[in-house]
């Protein structure tokens, strides 16, 4: 089990932390990559509670970083999204070099 805090560096949101994780946990359908979780999975999953789940997947969403699929309870990364993860990961090697360096 990954908790975001063990996902999180010291640059990132909750919030960005859970995209990534969303990311990278997308299943491939027909009409492209999905996130095929619920909210309760996920607040399992990342050990928080549903009213902090829902804040911070509504704030994904605000921000257009996610987007509500077709069925009901699925989501999307955007490429506003993929376009956040880019830059954060850029972010974290800038961290990790100055970390080793």
């Amino acid at each position: 089990m990954t908790t975001i805090a063990a996902n999180k560096n010291l640059f990132a949101s909750n919030e960005y932390a859970l995209l990534a994780w969303l990311s990278e946990h997308q299943t491939e359908t027909r009409d492209g990559p999905v996130v095929m979780f619920s909210q309760n999975d996920l607040v399992r999953e990342h050990q928080c509670s549903p009213v902090t789940m829902n804040k911070w997947m509504k704030a994904l969403c605000k921000s257009g970083c996610l987007e509500p699929h077709k069925k009901r309870g699925n989501y999307r990364v955007t490429e506003t999204g993929q376009a956040v993860i880019a830059r954060m990961h850029e972010i974290d090697q800038i961290i990790g070099g100055n970390r080793n360096g």
